[in-house]
Parts: C-alpha cells; structure tokens; sequence
C-alpha cells in the first residue's frame, strides 16, 4: 500500500509541475498530454511491477472489493 501512495504521490508531483504556469513547450496542450500520458504509463507499470505476486495479488484485491463494498 506504501508503494501506492509514493508512485502515484510522485506521479501528481511531476504533472502538477507540468502545469505551473510559465513559458515554453508544456503551454501547448497536445505537448501535455503526450507527457501526462507517458507519466501516468510509466508511474502504472512501476506500480505493477512493484505489487506483481501472481495470483495471491488478484485474491487479495477480490477480498478488499468485496470488503470495501460490503457486499
């Protein structure tokens, strides 16, 4: 769960930097958006590489959905 928040922590510090006004290439919208593509793929890959343990990971993840649906 760790690795969640520091992946996805670092993915939003790199975009939120992407968009801190100033002057250059990233004011272009299609230029962001291919970088916010590339940092979102690559901060979701790091997430699956870090969290693979084959099929304990999708047993895990049908308990916590079930539980966090209550149902």
């Amino acid at each position: 769960m760790a690795s969640f928040f520091l992946i996805w922590t670092i993915t939003w510090a790199v975009m939120y930097a992407c968009v801190i006004p100033g002057k250059g290439a990233l004011d272009k919208g299609p230029v962001l958006a291919v970088v916010y593509t590339v940092v979102v793929i690559v901060a979701s890959c790091l997430f699956l590489r870090f969290n693979d343990h084959g099929w304990k990971a999708i047993a895990c993840s049908r308990l916590e959905s079930v539980a966090a649906s209550d149902g």
